[in-house]
């Protein structure tokens, strides 16, 4: 991957990053964006430790097990007890969950439709390819790679790091 490449997938997380921002000001829910990813790891994910939620979620154990309460109070995920260690937990998401995580994206892609109303067909159709293109990226594999790639900058192994980081599409 060159450098220009490099710089237009830091754009496009900048550019993701900051218009998850403004909609999620314009639709005006106070829901805490990490309940939103914590809902989406386990549509997505299936049932997950908590420990390994606070990792995916980007939030210490304290704040995941904070959120996993929360959201249990709510109705939105169901705790019960890992098979395979009596201290931990494995939460999973609830029909009422989905549902809710389902109208949070429909109000999240509703406050975002003004911002986008003057575009036109052959811009929708390049948005519409790079969402496809998304879509087809192995993001677990990618995310395994990355956490490698991390570990190695950390032992001080660049080339290592950069070899693992490499997406797969």
């Amino acid at each position: 991957m060159d450098s220009n490449q490099r710089r237009t997938l830091v754009r496009l997380v900048n550019g993701t990053h900051r218009l998850a921002r403004v909609a999620a000001v314009a639709s005006g829910n106070t829901t805490p964006a990490s309940a939103w990813r914590t809902l989406d790891v386990l549509e997505s994910e299936g049932p997950q430790r908590i420990d390994s939620l606070a990792r995916e979620v980007r939030v210490s154990p304290q704040g995941a097990t904070q959120l996993a309460q929360a959201l249990e109070d709510q109705l939105l995920v169901e705790r019960t007890n890992d098979p395979e260690d009596a201290d931990a937990a494995i939460l999973s998401l609830t029909d009422q969950g989905a549902q809710a995580l389902d109208d949070w994206r429909l109000d999240f892609g509703s406050s975002l439709g003004p911002m986008f109303d003057g575009l036109a067909a052959d811009q929708w159709a390049t948005l519409t390819a790079a969402v496809e293109i998304l879509d087809v990226v192995d993001l677990e594999s990618t995310s395994d790679r990355a956490r490698k790639a991390a570990h190695a900058r950390a032992a001080g192994d660049a080339a290592i790091a950069a070899a693992d980081a490499t997406p797969v599409v």
